[in-house]
């Protein structure tokens, strides 16, 4: 990296002193929301998730956190970490008293999912996003979109300093009717290949998401949850005032790659799947300002698209667009059987045990920086010369940093104190009052401090704690474990 194409950036995020000096700093969150605890089985559990930032214009200290607890629907938090409100999804269970506390309260009737044939599947709030200066009729808004991953919906909500007001039309539809399997050449499941209905329960759901404000409108990206498949929708207005959307077009992407080694030889890859009848799954997705749609596929890697109104309304992925792997792609391992489930061991060692599955693979075409999964992505456009991607790299709680020019070169890594297992990302690096006069980065902690008491709470189980960290101040205050001084002039 060449150190002095950064030397404007210091003034932009204090984010920029990990990105632009040599070694892997270390940074120390500014702020962070209480615990969210989980309990297995309870309804409505808190999960944290996913964040994004509404951009308070009039007061930018006053700017609100959203993020998505999953079975705990939405909360909405300020800069110091303190909730300011929490929305159950409109399908959920019962909640009462005995339960496991959730941010949102009790509920008293149960409404599941109207496509749920057990009439067990409630809402789960998986991924969510901000669109600023929404034309909504005869008035401009700020948007919060939500993929409700339970019920297999995109859910909008108005966003202002007062809170959420939910402004989904009750009759959108579902965002995956149908699936396309793509099956494991090595692990035999009981699904076949190719297009086939979808049922709600299995599951196979809107998971993943990144918005597109367009001169023609505004446009969500989707993913599939245990499918690797990503769809391009277009938001409406109803005749009720209300909002819903329609497919535009869909991409496929082959979770199967052929290979050919330095020596010749040729192979069949494909990432290990603990489940069979399951597909390799995206989550982190982001759209750069030039139109380029980035997917991060939690055992595959990255890869980069080049969006255009001219794509058909099915596009068949090259594998040619995958630019950053995962250091575990090629590589050899075991699929071991454990019930209707595998453990998956990368280059293991020793002799498998009868019936597992051997699949052969080479380390030479292995990525270098992202330890699966890959997770929650962001693009910053304002930082570096040509912006600057960052990448959740979840395997090692590390995150890496591109360029976002189109050969996306390798820049950096970070990491934050007592921050792991991290899933979504946001980021902003405009000045948010006294406290952040240099931008946030605003993140998922899955590794968030235990409760006092972790024993049951009426027969349910505590099954980890997560909760949402936001990094910033000024320029090297959040810095920990300091870097060597930059060489001028030097590459890495």
């Amino acid at each position: 990296m060449n150190i002095t194409r950064f030397a404007g950036v210091f003034a932009v995020s204090s984010l920029a002193v990990a990105f632009a000096m040599s070694g892997a700093p270390l940074l120390r969150p500014s702020a962070s929301t209480a615990p969210f605890h989980q309990y297995e089985d309870a309804p409505a559990t808190p999960d944290a998730d996913d964040p994004a930032l509404w951009f308070n214009a009039e007061a930018p200290a006053d700017s609100l956190v959203l993020g998505t607890l999953k079975d705990g629907g939405l909360i909405v938090f300020d800069l110091q970490g303190a909730i300011r409100q929490a929305v159950l999804p409109p399908n959920a269970p019962v909640i009462t008293a005995d339960d496991p506390p959730t941010p949102a309260g009790l509920n008293s009737v149960a409404a599941a999912c109207p496509e749920s044939e057990d009439g067990e599947t409630f809402g789960r709030y998986n991924n969510v996003d901000i669109v600023e200066g929404f034309s909504f009729g005869a008035r401009t808004i700020d948007l919060a979109v939500v993929t409700d991953r339970g019920c297999d919906r995109i859910r909008f909500f108005e966003v202002s300093a007062d809170g959420l007001v939910d402004i989904t039309s009750p009759t959108v539809d579902r965002v995956f009717s149908e699936r396309f399997v793509n099956p494991s050449p090595l692990q035999p499941g009981s699904l076949e290949a190719g297009l086939q209905d979808n049922p709600l329960d299995d599951q196979n759901t809107g998971y993943g998401l990144a918005v597109w404000p367009t001169v023609d409108g505004l446009d969500l990206f989707v993913s599939q949850r245990s499918r690797s498949n990503v769809k391009q929708l277009r938001v409406e207005r109803t005749s009720d005032g209300l909002l819903t959307y329609r497919t535009l077009r869909e991409f496929r992407f082959d979770p199967t790659f052929p290979l050919t080694t330095s020596a010749g030889e040729s192979l069949l890859w494909t990432p290990c799947r603990e489940s069979a009848d399951d597909d390799p799954q995206s989550e982190g997705l982001v759209i750069d300002p030039a139109g380029s749609l980035y997917v991060g596929f939690e055992d595959i890697g990255v890869y980069r698209i080049e969006l255009s109104a001219a794509l058909p309304e099915i596009v068949q992925v090259s594998n040619d667009a995958l630019f950053e792997p995962v250091k575990s792609f090629g590589r050899a391992y075991w699929a071991i059987p454990d019930g209707d489930e595998f453990e998956c061991e990368i280059e293991p060692s020793g002799r498998p045990e009868d019936g597992t599955i051997v699949a052969a693979g080479t380390p030479e075409f292995a990525g270098q920086h992202i330890e699966a999964d890959t997770e929650g992505m962001v693009a910053v456009p304002e930082l570096g010369v040509g912006g600057t991607l960052i990448v959740s790299s979840q395997g090692d709680n590390t995150f890496q940093t591109f360029t976002l020019a189109k050969d996306n070169r390798w820049l950096s890594e970070f990491s934050v104190l007592g921050v792991g297992d991290t899933d979504g990302l946001a980021i902003t690096t405009r000045a948010l009052g006294p406290d952040y006069p240099f931008g946030a980065l605003i993140m998922q902690n899955g590794e968030a401090p235990e409760p006092a008491d972790s024993s049951d709470i009426n027969g349910y189980a505590y099954d980890g704690s997560s909760e949402f960290v936001i990094v910033g101040r000024a320029p090297g205050a959040g810095l920990v474990r300091p870097c060597p001084k930059p060489t001028v002039g030097t590459a890495r």
